[in-house]
């Protein structure tokens, strides 16, 4: 029954997305997240969804009239720069094969993700990608909290079977960076009920990562929980209720959710930890070895190499942090870029949230701005601990946040919000874009880029 309809959805789907080519990048965010069809467990299981609704929206994109502008910023060059930084480097990759393997599915999340940047160009259709990528997550983040709850986290939450979040530490990432996205739809929603659904998924969200049993999960849910606090305006009120949920709570944790969270500040006595240690040495090694290109997708499974930099290690594990992977695969200029993406976007952030601050109808701007940030803070803290450098879920945060941005200076450009106060917070939060005055409108202001020269 699931392989017949998700048969219908992605193959009923495909005459839309030609016609229309924003459809098809919401299909595939929800297919490239939620990878539907590894739950199916027949005929669709290994049936290239992705790759059919990517080259039906390709196609769409190429024949359609819209505007396909794509948005020039420092988000989407850095994209840019690092899928061909990613592609010189499987070049001369220590694992050949597995290293275009990879890279062949990194530069797909990319291209989709900046094709998504310039067909989502409408609040609408914002609205659409915003939702499906919560959907897409959110299905296993409140399942997974429920059954935490259910059985008295007496067993671990897992990620769905054959997808980049399969592993408890791997779904705790992406949930953290998801519950943000959740408590924004919350915060505007105009109908009640989501906004309580909304905060219910926030919360058995939250759960989630607390079953997860992953210790960068914790340490990540403890930064954004700190983030939050320290931004909201009842500090003492929520910090007290916070500590008391902590106190009860912990009266309910089972002893071997205690116990694997003690190794963190014994870190010395825990193999897995220790092991960490190793590998993010050995990583270090690589790229001292090759620092301008590194070892290329792959290079933590080159046997040889351990040999040769690591003697020490004898077995070959997960690297499990997105910094040292990056460091060990694409060498330092590689890992320069990537870190510089991640600033991109929470300055980007941080720029929409300067300009709607305190703006009359600019309030949904400011709170997703706000969450924005406490999303990629929750994959730089976490990330540290885990392997997820290539994850559609952080392109796709990205992208949202080069979309906003877009769409908020259309806003302000038609005046269709108080330009006198957003021409003041324009002037304080950069002065990058200098505000010139509308040529269809004699009085007003909008922002304006500066000319490239």
């Amino acid at each position: 029954m699931r392989d017949l309809l998700i048969f219908l959805l992605v193959f009923g789907s495909l005459p839309i997305i030609l016609a229309r080519p924003w459809v098809g990048v919401i299909m595939w965010m929800w297919v490239s997240l939620m990878n539907p069809h590894k739950m199916a467990w027949g005929f669709m299981y290994d049936v290239p969804i992705a790759l059919i609704i990517g080259s039906a929206t390709l196609i769409g994109w190429v024949l359609t009239k819209d505007d396909k502008k794509l948005q020039i910023d420092a988000i989407t060059v850095l994209m840019i720069m690092l899928i061909g930084w990613t592609g010189l480097t499987t070049l001369f990759a220590l694992e050949p094969d597995f290293a275009s393997y990879k890279w062949t599915l990194f530069f797909k999340i990319i291209l989709m993700t900046l094709l998504s940047i310039t067909m989502i160009k409408t609040t609408d259709r914002f609205k659409y990608f915003v939702w499906i990528v919560i959907l897409s997550i959110g299905y296993f983040s409140v399942k997974g909290g429920i059954f935490t709850l259910m059985t008295g986290g007496q067993f671990r939450v897992w990620g769905p079977t054959g997808t980049n979040i399969a592993d408890n530490n791997q779904l705790a990432l992406a949930t953290l960076m998801l519950i943000p996205l959740m408590v924004y739809i919350a915060q505007t929603s105009s109908n009640r009920w989501i906004r309580y659904g909304m905060y219910f998924a926030a919360a058995s969200s939250l759960v989630s990562v607390i079953g997860s049993y992953s210790r960068g999960g914790v340490v990540g849910m403890g930064a954004i929980c700190l983030v939050l606090w320290w931004r909201s305006k009842n500090k003492l009120a929520i910090g007290t209720v916070a500590v008391l949920g902590l106190v009860i709570g912990s009266a309910f944790i089972p002893q071997q959710w205690m116990d694997r969270m003690n190794t963190i500040q014994n870190f010395e006595e825990d193999s897995s930890a220790t092991g960490r240690l190793e590998l993010w040495g050995h990583a270090v090694r690589i790229a001292n070895d090759n620092p301008i290109l590194g070892g290329g997708f792959g290079a933590f499974d080159h046997r040889a190499t351990y040999a040769r930099l690591s003697p020490e290690i004898v077995t070959v594990r997960n690297v499990h942090s997105i910094y040292f992977e990056m460091l060990g695969t694409q060498g330092y200029i590689g890992l320069i870029i990537f870190v510089a993406l991640g600033i991109a976007g929470l300055t980007g952030a941080g720029r929409i949230r300067r300009l709607s601050q305190g703006v009359p109808g600019l309030e949904s701007e400011f709170k997703f701005a706000n969450m924005m940030q406490i999303s990629l803070v929750a994959y730089a803290v976490s990330g540290t601990f885990l392997n997820l450098s290539t994850y559609d879920l952080y392109y796709a945060l990205l992208a949202m946040i080069v979309m906003q941005r877009k769409l908020l200076e259309e806003k302000i450009a038609k005046g269709l919000v108080s330009v006198e106060k957003s021409n003041a917070n324009v002037a304080s939060a950069s002065e990058a874009w200098p505000l010139a005055t509308h040529p269809h409108m004699p009085g007003q202001s909008f922002l304006r880029r500066p000319a490239v020269r």
